[in-house]
Formats: C-alpha cells, structure tokens, sequence
C-alpha cells in the first residue's frame, strides 16, 4: 500500500511510525529530484533532531532559511537545535526571528523560555511561557516549563500549582511528571519527588535522563547505593546523558572515591562543557587530588574550571552562582598559592 502513496506522504508515513532513518532517507530522495524544496528540509531537519543530530537538523534548517527567509519554522528550528548544542546565545537569535516571524506560534514563545532560562533570564522565560498559555490555554508543556522557571526564580508556590495543573491535564506525560519531581525535590520534598520519579520511569522506562533524576532524589534520602544503580542504568541507556556523569560524579566524590569521581566529571564537562555545577564539582575534586598528589597542575586546572564557571555565571547575569564561583575560586587560587610557597 505504501507503494501507492507520494513520495512526501510516504517519508511522513515512517515519521509517524517512528521509522526516523527511513524517512531521512526518504526525504533525502526528494532533495535530490527538488533540492529547492523547503518542506522536505524541514520535515527532515526534524527527523534528524529527533535522532539526535543536531548539527545536520541546524543544516538544513539553515539552507530552509537561506531558500525562504519569511518562514518561522526554520527559524524555530534551528534554534532548538542550538540550543540542544548548549549555544544558546546564538540559538536566542533564531528564535527572536521566530516569533517575530510567527507572533502567534504559541510553540515558539516557549521554546525561546527554555532558552532564555538557560541564559538566566527568568523574568523572560516566564513571560513568554506567559504569552504561550494565553495562545493555548490547553498547551501542557508550556504550564510544565513555566513551573521550571518560576522554581527557578525561588517562586515555589507558583510553580506547584503550574507543575500540579501540568499533571491533571496529562497524567500520564512522563515529562510533566519529571519536571514535577525535579521541582519537589528543590523544595525538599523528597517522597513526593520520588513518587513522580517512579512514575515517569514507569511511562518511560527507556529515558536515562529520568533515571538519573531519580538517582539524585535517593542521594538525597541517604539510598547511595540504590542512587549509583540509577546513574548506571542512565548511563547505560544513554551514554551522552551528561547529567548522569555529574551525578554519578558527585555521588563518588562524597563516597570518597575521588579519581572515580574525576573520570565522570571529565564525561561530564565534555558532553555539556558549559554546566556551571559540573565545573564547580570538577574544579573541586581536582583541589582533593592536587594536594593528595603534590600535583600543580591540578591545582592550575581546578582554578581554569572554577574561572569558566565565573565567566559562564557573568554571561547569564546570575547574581548568586556569581558569588559562588568568586568564592570558590578563591579557595582555589589560596590553596595553588600555598602550594606552590610549600614545593
């Protein structure tokens, strides 16, 4: 039957069943009949960010772009793909143009959230969320990221009620009931953080990320070993979870296994370089093997993880990791000067 249908309806046909290398490679055969076709560089570019590969989804956005400048859904796209490239300041760019291009795309209001979050303006991402709900009222995710935002910016009332009204609308969105679970354990709630968790992963067995969030939540409730399992099952499942590496990384730190402990921060910075408390931990557990070891140059590379982190905090105009880093960093460079006045 499929042999009966069009060449787009056909690439459509494998995105909606999941088939994303088929329809890669069928929205590939049209390019090369019509190569100018900006409907088949779109629909591809979301077949490959949907598998992942963000820089070729940020390609043929772009060249969607470079053929039809007025389209907002190129623009939007390549910004989700920047974005998933941790080049947010660039992404923010292309999303701007989005909804400007498409000023009433509630999708795009919350996309350029997740981004303006990640640059630290909070005030921003929740007015756009804002701006997303008043555009469709029934749009889950944004009432899920609002409720990321206003946690953020220490409005934990307001986020319960955008999290609680998230999961009566979708009980069964693995994702809402993450992001609930990651805003009850900032507000110490570890059980009902734990309760989601469990749930999520029950919807989503095959997530690492939500593993890894469930590791946290046992760290925190003294259930070390249960929260190793969790970091290994995530890795497991997704050995480009970086989040999963800093975690297992903390864990092994406070368990006093310090070189394990460097060995997944190193993973860690590497797939997500800008994670301000992935720095923070490695800049940390290398002051620990520097004076264990004698060594300078650890303590030189534990102050050059703790700078990045200042200058990445400065960037975002966050006042309190600001301050963090300041002080850490001065321990830092105290502890290198005393080193190097000793050998």
């Amino acid at each position: 039957m499929e042999d009966q249908l069009s060449p787009e309806d056909r690439a459509t046909v494998r995105m909606v069943r999941g088939d994303l290398e088929g329809a890669v490679r069928e929205f590939t055969a049209i390019l090369r009949r019509t190569p100018r076709s900006v409907a088949a560089l779109v629909n591809r570019g979301v077949a490959y960010f949907s598998q992942g590969k963000f820089q070729l989804a940020l390609m043929d956005a772009e060249r969607a772009i470079e053929l039809q400048p007025g389209l907002a859904i190129p623009h939007l796209n390549a910004g989700n793909a920047l974005a998933q490239m941790g080049e947010f300041a660039k992404a923010l760019k292309f999303l701007e143009r989005a909804v400007e291009l498409g000023p009433h795309e509630a999708n795009a209001y919350d996309c350029r959230a997740t981004v303006r979050q990640s640059l630290g303006d909070l005030e921003g991402a929740v007015g756009d969320l804002d701006r997303a709900i008043a555009l469709n009222p029934g749009f889950v995710m944004a009432y899920s990221h609002r409720g990321n935002a206003k946690a953020a910016r220490g409005d934990f009332e307001g986020a319960a009620q955008d999290h609680d009204e998230a999961v009566r609308r979708a009980p069964r969105n693995y994702e809402v009931l993450a992001n609930r679970s990651t805003a009850r354990y900032a507000q110490g709630d570890l059980e009902g953080a734990l309760r989601d968790g469990d749930a999520a992963i029950a919807l989503a067995p095959n997530v690492g990320s939500l593993y890894s969030n469930r590791g946290s939540v046992k760290s925190k409730l003294g259930r070390a070993q249960e929260a190793l399992t969790d970091y290994n099952l995530a890795i497991e499942i997704d050995p480009k979870c970086a989040a999963a590496y800093q975690n297992r990384g903390a864990l092994k730190h406070g368990l006093g296994d310090f070189e394990g402990a460097m060995a997944d921060l190193d993973r860690s910075v590497e797939l997500a370089p800008d994670t301000i408390n992935a720095l923070f931990l490695r800049g940390t557990t290398l002051q620990v093997l520097a004076a264990r070891h004698k060594d300078a140059l650890r303590f030189k590379r534990a102050v050059e993880d703790l700078e990045r982190a200042l200058s990445l905090a400065a960037s975002r105009k966050d006042w309190k990791l600001e301050q963090e880093a300041r002080r850490r960093l001065d321990l830092a460079r105290q502890a290198a000067a005393m080193f190097a006045r000793a050998n």
